[in-house]
């Protein structure tokens, strides 16, 4: 049974997530794909924050969670919210029924699946 592994990468990512808050998202992103553990090799988890040059009211936070399969597939998603918490929670959720429809779906109905 391998162990997946999960990575923080992206240049603002330091910057906008601390140790702990990269624990928490670790936990749930673990959480949401725990039963599939022994089938994702490594989940990248990138935080992007994005400025408006018109306005700074229309800052948006992306979060990107790209899942890769012991089959050698890829899942990758991405969500932006106005809120950083909102654009992980909406990330994770999606990652986690993504991943779940790799496994169970026909082969026909794999979108976000390379």
């Amino acid at each position: 049974m391998s162990k997946m592994i999960v990575i923080f990468n992206g240049a603002q990512t330091p910057n906008l997530a601390s140790n702990e808050i990269q624990s928490r998202i670790e936990a749930k992103v673990r959480l949401a794909l725990g039963r599939y553990e022994s089938d994702i090799e490594k989940v990248n988890i990138q935080l992007e924050k994005i400025d408006s040059e018109e306005n700074e009211k229309k800052i948006r936070y992306v979060c990107m969670i790209r899942a890769k399969l012991t089959s050698k597939k890829q899942i990758e998603i991405s969500e932006t919210a106005r809120q950083i918490e909102v654009a992980i929670s909406a990330c994770i959720r999606r990652i986690g029924r993504y991943v779940k429809r790799a496994f169970y779906l026909p082969d026909n109905a794999k979108r976000h699946i390379r």
